[in-house]
C-alpha cells in the first residue's frame, strides 16, 4: 500500500477544501455545520495562508488530494482534520492523523504536545484520536438560552 503524503496548502486548494468543508458528511461532524458561503471562506483560507501559527496540509494518496490536515499553533498546537467525502468511512482518518503527527515531527520538533476537538458525535474521530495516543482531558457544556421571553 502506497504511503500517504502532506503537502502544504496553496491558494489553488481554495474551492476543493470549500466544496469538501460544505459537504453534508463532512458539515454533520464540524463545530459549525452551517453551509459556508465562497467569499466568506476564500478570505479565511487567504489568511490562513498567511498566518505563520496556522498549517493547513494537504493528503494526497497516488498524487489524488484525501483530505485536510490542520495545525493551529497559537491555541494549544490544536489539531483538526478532515477528509474528502468520498472517502469517508474507507479508513484514510487514522492514516491522515498519523501522517499529521509525522509531519509535525519532521517540520516542526520544538512542538511536543497536540490537542484536538471532537464533536462527541463523531465516534470515528474519537476512536483515531484516541487509538493516536490522545487522552480525553475533559468534557464541555453548551445551551442555548431563549431570550425572547424575558422576565419584567
Amino acid at each position: 500500500m502506497s504511503k500517504m503524503t502532506l503537502r502544504p496548502a496553496t491558494l489553488e486548494d481554495s474551492e476543493l477544501i470549500f466544496s469538501w468543508r460544505n459537504s453534508e458528511l463532512v458539515r454533520r461532524q464540524s463545530f459549525n455545520p452551517q453551509i459556508m458561503h465562497f467569499e466568506n471562506h476564500q478570505a479565511w483560507f487567504e489568511k490562513s495562508l498567511q498566518n505563520k501559527n496556522r498549517f493547513i496540509l494537504i493528503a494526497e494518496l497516488h498524487k489524488e488530494p484525501l483530505g485536510v490536515f490542520r495545525l493551529d499553533t497559537l491555541t494549544n498546537n490544536e489539531v483538526s482534520l478532515f477528509l474528502n467525502p468520498s472517502v469517508i468511512g474507507k479508513g484514510y482518518g487514522e492514516s491522515l492523523l498519523e501522517a499529521g503527527i509525522t509531519w509535525i515531527r519532521e517540520n516542526l520538533p520544538h512542538i511536543s504536545h497536540l490537542e484536538a476537538k471532537v464533536m462527541p458525535t463523531n465516534i470515528a474521530s474519537t476512536k483515531i484520536f484516541e487509538k493516536q495516543g490522545f487522552i480525553k482531558k475533559f468534557i464541555s457544556y453548551e445551551k442555548v438560552i431563549d431570550n425572547k421571553e424575558r422576565l419584567l
